[in-house]
């Protein structure tokens, strides 16, 4: 196999391409080629099968971690009001869920790496069911109901990357690579389908205050059940143990050095760090937005639904597609454009006579936004293999996470006052999406240009093949 430029080139103490050895210190080449037929379906039938069970578990446990996330958003007068404070301050429910990704990051990368998928849904499921309890506590007190609630939010938040970091590892490990977009998606979109049903379900169910605690005993109830089948996911295909079947080479720090150098790596990063923190804010913010335009709350969840199911829809037709024909970077460049046009026009949307224009340009923010994201973790994971795929993906989420806070903790304070010819209105809190939006596009239309089109190699695969021949 021909040397490599970048990450993909890094050789061991003897002068070999180690992107051919995987991390596990007894892992054999057998073993490899043993991976190998499991994973392209030539081994048995009952392995082969498994595989879904890990997956169903992964959109599970996302949906429940983000419904969770948006519990007190969708009606914050109302949750307010329960929880005897300000509507600010329920914004950093949200806030606080998203800045603790930041806490649980590093002992996601450890677990992944040591235990596989299962050892981290198994933690994220303890986790989750333990702060739903601690949320539902603060529910039968008179006092201190907002700070107990807010830790618990936290908590959820600390368990949120230990399964919102997991997919594209778990795909690496069980699915084909032609078929690991899809799979990608499947698991890490399922995040926003939470945030969906709290913004539909959440409306309809809490109408006044005294109704919010049994809405909270419906939530712990159901995480805890979720939590507890992380317990019988399958850990690993046959013949590799969870902590050897990616192919990474060198300790996390040795790691982070090479993403450091990788021009590509950080081209790629912040686009989809400030993708990732827009679409989190802007949907934990939505029905604020609205409600101050004369929109009711239950046409404010519509929006929030039509955001996320459009991207379902179109993550749904566009990751098989670039998944065939591997036409990432053509991808990426004609969306995020497309994108920043539309967070652009939003900004006029709230105004409008009526509805329905907010409800399109919301279904096009989410489905450029759905379409984008498991594409972009799946190019990095390419463009800087050997690099562990669980290290770059957990960067990309912690980094749009922890700025999503920031950026709701920002624009909390961009809240018109009641003297504005809209009183309370969040129109400032819309251009600075904007803005953020077009800030991102330049990084990702100069990907593979200025002589760096070697860089685009797809190091998997390559490296897949070549063990292959050998």
């Amino acid at each position: 196999m021909s040397a490599q430029t970048g990450i993909g080139a890094i050789e061991n103490a003897s002068g070999e391409p180690l992107d051919k050895y995987t991390s596990g210190s007894d892992a054999s080449e057998r073993s490899c080629e043993q991976i190998e037929r499991v994973l392209e379906g030539e081994g048995e039938g009952e392995v082969y099968k498994r595989r879904w069970f890990g997956l169903f578990q992964l959109v599970l446990m996302n949906i429940v971690i983000s419904w969770n996330w948006l519990t007190y958003s969708p009606f914050s007068q109302v949750s307010a009001e329960f929880l005897r404070t300000t509507e600010t301050n329920v914004n950093w429910l949200s806030t606080g869920f998203l800045l603790a990704f930041a806490v649980g990051a590093p002992a996601t990368i450890w677990i992944t790496n040591r235990y596989g998928p299962k050892g981290a849904m198994v933690v994220a499921g303890m986790t989750t069911t333990a702060a739903s309890w601690i949320r539902f506590t603060a529910t039968q007190i008179e006092y201190s109901r907002f700070p107990i609630t807010l830790f618990g939010q936290a908590l959820i938040g600390v368990a949120q990357p230990f399964v919102l970091s997991t997919p594209i590892r778990y795909a690496d490990m069980w699915f084909p690579l032609s078929g690991k977009i899809a799979v990608t998606a499947l698991a890490s979109l399922a995040n926003p389908l939470g945030a969906a049903l709290s913004q539909v379900v959440g409306p309809v169910w809490v109408e006044e205050a005294s109704q919010l605690g049994d809405y909270i005993l419906f939530l712990s109830i159901v995480s805890s059940v979720i939590g507890l089948l992380a317990w019988f996911t399958p850990a690993a295909p046959p013949g590799c143990s969870p902590s050897s079947t990616s192919l990474i080479v060198h300790t996390t720090m040795c790691q982070l050095k090479m993403l450091c150098k990788s021009v590509e790596f950080w081209l790629t990063f912040v686009p989809f760090v400030v993708l990732i923190a827009a679409f989190n804010s802007f949907s934990s913010i939505l029905e604020q937005i609205l409600v101050p335009h004369g929109f009711s709350p239950t046409e404010g969840g519509i929006a929030g639904g039509i955001l996320i199911g459009s991207g379902f829809l179109c993550s749904a037709v566009t990751s098989p597609f670039v998944d065939k024909y591997d036409v990432h970077l053509i991808f990426l460049k004609l969306l995020m454009p497309l994108l920043a046009a539309s967070y652009l026009a939003f900004v006029w949307m709230p105004s409008s006579e009526s509805v329905v224009p907010t409800y399109i340009v919301s279904g096009l923010i989410g489905a450029f936004s759905f379409s984008l994201l498991p594409v972009g973790l799946d190019f990095v994971a390419d463009v800087t293999h050997p690099v562990s795929v669980e290290l770059s993906s957990t960067l990309f989420w912690t980094g749009g996470q922890v700025l999503g806070g920031t950026l709701l903790a920002v624009i909390g304070n961009l809240k018109a006052g009641p003297e504005a010819s809209v009183p309370f209105n969040m129109d400032d809190a819309l251009i600075v999406h904007a803005a953020m939006a077009g800030f991102a596009v330049p990084f990702t239309l100069v990907l593979g240009l200025f002589g760096r089109q070697q860089a685009f190699l797809n190091r998997r695969m390559s490296s897949w093949e070549s063990s292959r021949e050998e």
